[in-house]
């Protein structure tokens, strides 16, 4: 009878000690969830602060280039308004600031950081596209083309300086409306100089 009852104590403490066990698992397993759902929303937290911070200095970025390409721009036609006497004859094709911080860059958004990367291609390839046109029909055609093409970058870049404000929530300086005019009057100016020469090689070859 001692025998059995010795016996059935063992079990009931080998139940116990598996229960126990058992509940330490888990306390660990749920213990090792919680940390890992932790630092998860930390990791996310401070990534998102990243984008936040990179959208505000790419923003700052953005308007200080768009107010001096505006002001180059401007300045051209002023030159051509006072027949040479005041303005600059040539517009500046002032590079990014971001384009040595490219890693601030890589911190926006895919989809913000990918326009972002275009506007930098964009403007090396309008510095190409003016040096080709500038030697082989003449300087005064190259310079119309960078006041033209400087004009769709400006018009490019706004929108994205515009949304990166908005999502860092910071106040926007809004582009002049005479700024804006301005940039579609020397697009239009282009556009309509690149058809009187489609017009004219046309007839050339016809």
């Amino acid at each position: 009878m001692i025998e059995i009852l010795e016996q059935e104590l063992f079990f009931a403490a080998l139940e116990v000690i598996a229960i126990f066990k058992s509940q330490l698992l888990w306390g660990a397993l749920l213990g090792a969830l919680f940390t890992h759902i932790a630092n998860r929303l930390k990791s996310q937290r401070t990534a998102r602060e990243r984008q936040s911070i990179a959208a505000i200095q790419i923003a700052i970025q953005l308007r200080s280039w768009l107010s001096r390409t505006a002001n180059s721009i401007g300045q051209t036609k002023l030159h051509d308004d006072s027949g040479g006497r005041a303005g600059n004859p040539h517009a500046t094709n002032y590079k990014f600031s971001f384009e040595d911080e490219l890693d601030v860059v890589s911190q926006l958004n895919n989809s913000d950081a990918l326009k972002v990367f275009q506007l930098i291609e964009e403007r090396r390839s309008i510095a190409s596209e003016v040096s080709i046109t500038a030697e082989m029909v003449g300087h005064e055609e190259g310079s119309d083309l960078k006041r033209g093409r400087l004009a769709e970058l400006y018009m490019q870049a706004l929108p994205i300086y515009q949304s990166l404000s908005k999502q860092a929530k910071w106040r926007e300086m809004p582009s002049s409306e005479d700024e804006v005019e301005l940039m579609q009057k020397e697009i239009e100016k282009m556009l309509a100089s690149r058809e009187r020469d489609r017009k004219a090689a046309a007839e050339l070859f016809s």
